[in-house]
């Protein structure tokens, strides 16, 4: 199986370092439900506009300037494809977790197990939000245990 399957977007999460960067996993009773809620509602709307042979416009409000730029529809669609052809049609998605790096940046990686039609144990769905809520980048990995 491919080691990545598609980039979105990722803007420059966590600086440009060369150190390894740590992540800590928050507590799910810590999570803020609010900021959750968002995401994962947000994740949702995208990959079910591009199901539907749409693609989903991020607002000023939902995204930042890099996201909105660099997540058109023809980035969508050309994306959609690929995952659906090789892991079927969207189902779903489950929140599994949220990781802060341990140092640097604000940013938040809400991580989802993201159900397709084609695969059993699912693609991990990473929506990263920036400290100011909008999401920063969108980006899919087949499924699997570890971060």
């Amino acid at each position: 199986m491919k080691q990545l399957l598609f980039l979105f977007v990722l803007c420059p999460l966590l600086g440009l370092s060369q150190e390894a960067i740590q992540y800590r996993r928050i507590p799910d009773a810590q999570v803020d439900q609010q900021r959750l809620a968002f995401v994962t509602s947000l994740s949702d709307r995208i990959l079910t506009a591009q199901q539907g042979g749409g693609y989903y416009r991020l607002s000023e409000q939902e995204a930042d300037v890099a996201m909105r730029n660099g997540l058109s529809e023809s980035v969508q669609k050309m994306a959609y494809e690929q995952i659906s052809s090789a892991f079927g049609q969207y189902q779903g998605l489950v929140f599994e977790q949220l990781l802060v790096p341990d140092k640097g940046t604000a940013y938040e990686i809400y991580r989802f197990r993201g159900q397709f039609g084609n695969n059993g144990s699912g693609i991990v769905i990473r929506s990263v939000l920036n400290p100011e809520g909008k999401l920063a980048g969108f980006y899919f990995k087949p499924w699997k245990g570890r971060l």
